[in-house]
């Protein structure tokens, strides 16, 4: 039997049984808040001395890779330091055998990177195939992407303006402008809570008519709404190129006039505008347009309970899809949906959520169809009380008609309660279903870490994806086992990878989610930490459908970081890739000591850590490499304690379509890995969120769902869409083909 027919297959997930455990971690921030206020910070070292200083300190002499649980292994050549190295001072006591398990979690930084003359790497036992036909995308049409495997991986296979409208792209050095959107976020002028508005409602007075309606002077003050969610604006503008730049900085907000204001960015360099230091509006939105290219642009995001970094929209597009999403209790769920352009837009949402016994539906609200965006706005639309208490929302935006064009955000705001912790999320949505969606930066699982990937098919054709977790360390030519799901038309499906013992404990890894045959559907990432983890939080991520040869990272890192690492994972089964790292900023620029012009081996991820460099906060990287790669971004803040994680840009010119050897990862050999049982490091030797556990993680029991129950499919605009004719999406019986569809109502 091949080992694709024993392949485990993973059903939909079912909604989370867990009961709502009112949780709050406030006092535990607090406390943590106290610890870290009594420490003396470190002064910033002025760019571009903090350039060197980067870089000596991700400088060391070579080490030897510990022991391992496959055996020892020869000496490597230096890598980046982490927290664990810098942590050694304050644990000197620490004991040997601790500290070669801690090196375990960073074991795939030494095996991966080597000179740049490597010794042979022996030869993959499969067969390749040479390029076919060349595969073009017509995304501005909305055709569905054809067959790629056979497409060579190496080879830009389609117009770079076709490429660049699938996600965030940074434009290419030559460009004469860059443009970028950035819908989400308020500008209040204060990260602290806002009380909800009240009303007074007299006290009917027990003396009085029954009929009259004069009360008691004693009135009942009451919440007139729900907390107002706070997510302050901020805008980054990073400017790559060796030249000055004009940028216009128009800030929209929900309500007032418009305003506009124009900086000088100078040569590698980056600024950061605060909205609400322009205009005061529950809602903000910024149009950033420069007069040159090699320029990136993020947003943050903060508030009472959390901070979250976003890319920014390099196009605007009719079609906006939100794989993962949630409603549950304590979390407020705002859309900012923003039309840069002089023409209004009608937008219309369409949601499927889980039902009881795992079953899925549609659901629809005349509130949330037919809204009029008009010229030049931002508008808020928060569907907590309308699609309510959900634990799981698949979300699809459409402008009516697919006339119009608008940029929409999704900003989670979640306090502590239902069993999840205190968080703020920012996740701009994917504009277009692909087959192929990539993660270079899949934190290590282990207790208090929980990751699922959601796969949401917008079309009307089944979708059959195969996710691949590419463990940091493990022996070419093998691989794990893929988790393979069936993503059955307008409906999603939710993977918790931990929920069996396939992924090692306390290793990170890159993931590849493959649609097997090519229905193009969007993949999501949810990853949730909790004690004994700190700090905790929640990330909501959705990957990247493209590869690339250059990537730029705006934000090195930020003022109050905890931790901030970038990955860069090669994705080829067979090709090593010269990689490297350069740090840029104050207008000047170096690569990094242990990432100048080193290989990365096939299938092998590393990592940058900036967490503890002096200066980092001012800095932003340029990675280069000579093969497709893939790059991610993770960080941890300290006040308040939370987690964000973003894909940066990829390079206008250098992107590339995943084909190939990266689809077709089947040809090697499936291992199963033993559960980690060894002795756990000091808490103080790991960077947050890797320490190793004997336990295995957390996960959610998988429920299949009826088979007798279809919901209708929401437009994808890439795949025509439409309900099952003989099938009531609502209830799952057999209808008249020729009848009107019943959807259930929101």
């Amino acid at each position: 039997m091949s080992a694709r027919r024993n392949k485990k297959r993973i059903e939909p997930e079912g909604p989370d049984r867990t009961a709502a455990d009112p949780v709050s971690g406030r006092s535990r921030k607090a406390r943590r808040k106290g610890r870290r206020s009594a420490t003396s910070a470190q002064p910033a070292t002025p760019i571009p001395e903090a350039l060197a200083a980067i870089t000596a300190d991700l400088g060391g002499a070579p080490q030897a890779d510990p022991t391992g649980p496959t055996g020892p292994t020869t000496p490597v050549a230096p890598v980046a330091s982490s927290s664990s190295s810098s942590s050694a001072s304050s644990a000197p006591e620490a004991s040997v055998e601790a500290a070669e398990i801690a090196a375990l979690t960073t074991r795939h930084r030494t095996e991966a990177l080597t000179p740049t003359a490597p010794e042979p790497i022996a030869p993959r036992m499969r067969a390749f195939r040479l390029p076919a036909l060349v595969v073009v995308v017509a995304l501005l049409v909305g055709a569905a992407l054809v067959d790629r495997r056979d497409a060579d991986p190496t080879v830009d296979t389609s117009a770079p303006t076709d490429l660049a409208r699938m996600a965030p792209v940074a434009s290419a050095p030559d460009a004469r402008s860059s443009t970028f959107y950035c819908a989400g976020g308020t500008a209040l002028g204060s990260t602290d809570p806002v009380e909800p508005s009240v009303v007074e409602e007299p006290t009917p007075d027990a003396t009085s008519d029954p009929g009259s309606s004069t009360g008691s002077p004693d009135a009942t003050t009451v919440a007139a709404g729900p907390d107002p969610v706070v997510a302050e604006h901020r805008v980054t503008i990073a400017n790559f190129s060796d030249r000055d730049q004009q940028a216009v900085v128009t800030v929209v907000p929900s309500v007032g006039d418009k305003v506009v204001e124009t900086r000088t960015v100078a040569a590698r360099t980056r600024t950061t505008v605060t909205l609400s230091d322009l205009v005061q509006a529950p809602q903000a939105a910024a149009l950033v347009e420069t007069d040159g290219g090699e320029v990136a642009v993020e947003h943050e995001v903060e508030g009472p309970h959390g901070r979250a970094v976003s890319s920014c929209a390099s196009s605007a597009a009719s079609s906006w899809y939100f794989p993962a999403g949630t409603t549950r209790l304590g979390t407020r769920h705002v859309y900012s949906v923003f039309n840069p352009f002089p023409q209004q837009a009608v937008v219309d949402f369409s949601f499927m959520v889980s039902e009881d016994g795992g079953r899925q539906a549609t659901r629809r609200s005349d509130k949330l169809e037919g809204i009029l965006v008009p010229p030049q706005s931002v508008v808020a639309v928060d569907i907590t009380d309308i699609i309510t208490v959900r634990d799981q929302v698949a979300t699809t935006v459409t402008t009516r008609s697919g006339l119009g064009r608008v940029v929409v955000d999704q900003v989670m705001d979640s306090d502590g309660r239902s069993n999840w912790p205190e968080s703020l999320s920012l996740t701009l949505g994917a504009p277009v279903a692909a087959p192929t969606w990539l993660f270079a930066d899949n934190r290590p699982l282990g207790d208090g870490v929980e990751t699922s990937f959601v796969a949401y098919n917008p079309g009307s054709v089944d979708a059959d994806v195969e996710i691949y977790v590419e463990v940091d360390g493990q022996a070419p030519g093998t691989r794990i086992e893929p988790f393979v799901v069936t993503v059955r038309a307008g409906q999603y499906a939710s993977v918790p990878v931990g929920a069996d013992t396939r992924i090692p404990v306390g290793f990170g890894a890159f993931v590849v989610a493959v649609s097997r045959n090519d229905v193009p559907v969007v993949v999501e990432r949810v990853m949730r930490q909790t004690e004994p983890v700190d700090p905790d939080g929640a990330t909501f991520t959705i990957g990247s459908p493209l590869l690339a040869r250059s990537w730029l990272v705006p934000v090195g890192g930020i003022d109050g970081q905890e931790s901030m690492q970038v990955s860069v994972a090669n994705p080829s089964v067979s090709e090593t890739v010269t990689l490297t790292v350069d740090a840029v900023g104050e207008g000047d620029q170096g690569a990094l000591d242990d990432f100048d012009g080193v290989t990365l081996a096939p299938g092998a991820r590393t990592v940058v850590d900036l967490s503890d460099a002096q200066g980092a906060a001012s800095l932003m990287l340029r990675v280069r490499a000579s093969g497709p790669v893939i790059v991610g971004q993770w960080f941890a803040f300290d006040d308040p304690g939370t987690l964000s994680d973003v894909v940066p840009f990829p390079v206008a010119g250098s992107l590339v379509l995943p084909g190939g050897e990266v689809v077709d990862r089947s040809d090697t050999d499936v291992v199963e890995p033993e559960p980690y049982d060894g002795p756990l490091p000091d808490a103080g030797t790991v960077p947050p969120g890797t320490t190793p556990t004997t336990e295995a993680p957390p996960g959610s029991d998988v429920i299949a769902p009826d088979e007798s129950t279809t919901s209708t499919a929401p437009d994808s605009g890439v795949v025509p869409a439409g309900p099952d004719a003989g099938v009531d999406p609502a209830t799952g019986a057999a209808v008249d083909p020729n009848a009107p569809t019943t959807v259930a109502p929101g």
